[in-house]
């Protein structure tokens, strides 16, 4: 008898690891529900220990903006709206935007064809 529960038991547990697997690493492990793994899984994973140290020492700032450890140069920067700059890195299909603490924003809400709401903060000035 406490053979019969101790399998059970294992299956369960097994079951219940298989769900938190499932639903919480899966998403970061494969991309977009296909069986494609991440291109920059390997990256993120090797990196994520010296991140998480990292974050406890380096104060964070919203506008800026870092490939690596370089932030972008001013040059590669073009206006699109008052307050705003972007750059696109082609060669990683990128968009990097930069933006001051002054811009302005307005607020557009879509809805999906499933439904869903969507809100999406654009620069002012940016659309008509």
């Amino acid at each position: 008898m406490e053979k019969i529960f101790s399998s059970k038991f294992k299956i369960i547990l097994g079951i219940f690891f298989a769900f938190l697997f499932v639903k919480f690493l899966s998403p970061s492990i494969f991309l977009a529900n296909t069986p494609r793994i991440r291109p920059y899984f390997f990256e993120d994973l090797i990196n994520s220990p010296k991140n998480f140290i990292a974050s406890f020492f380096i104060k964070k700032n919203n506008s800026d903006l870092i490939i690596g450890q370089n932030p972008i140069p001013e040059a590669y920067l073009k206006t699109i709206a008052p307050g705003v700059k972007a750059y696109e890195d082609k060669k990683n299909n990128v968009l990097y935007i930069k933006y001051e603490k002054n811009a302005k924003f307005e607020k557009k809400v879509f809805k999906t064809p499933s439904g869903k709401t969507i809100e999406v903060y654009i620069p002012q000035g940016l659309m008509k």
